[in-house]
């Protein structure tokens, strides 16, 4: 399993214990659970309406870049939200690239132990 495809794992089980939400992933070229026409990491669905409360992408050091986060423009200003998910220590370097993309985002930091992901929002 990938760096990448280890942190979206960890995450949704994190956002499971943490979130009212209902989790899916897509890792890697994996595709069970569709956003408008896109594949995002993580799609959470308010478990009540079954509409979408937010997507999530997850990046790692090597994929954190501007042209990932061109990518993010299909998930930004929609009608539901969307988070970003970086490596600890990553915040300043992601929010820059979002600001640049024109991304709205809540950018998340996270770090993988062997109990699973510890997420943060960044500030």
């Amino acid at each position: 399993m990938s760096k990448h495809d280890k942190a979206v794992e960890l995450i949704a089980a994190w956002l499971r214990t943490t979130s009212p939400v209902e989790v899916h992933t897509n890792p890697g070229r994996t595709k069970n659970h569709e956003v408008d026409g896109r594949w995002p990491d993580l799609v959470c669905i308010e478990k009540i309406s079954g509409s979408v409360a937010y997507v999530g992408e997850v990046e790692t050091e090597e994929s954190l870049t501007a042209k990932e986060a061109e990518q993010w423009k299909a998930y930004s200003w929609k009608g539901y939200g969307f988070s970003v998910f970086v490596p600890a220590g990553c915040c300043r370097e992601a929010r820059k690239l979002a600001s640049d993309a024109d991304v709205h985002a809540d950018i998340n930091e996270y770090t993988l132990t062997d109990e699973g992901a510890q997420v943060l929002a960044c500030v």
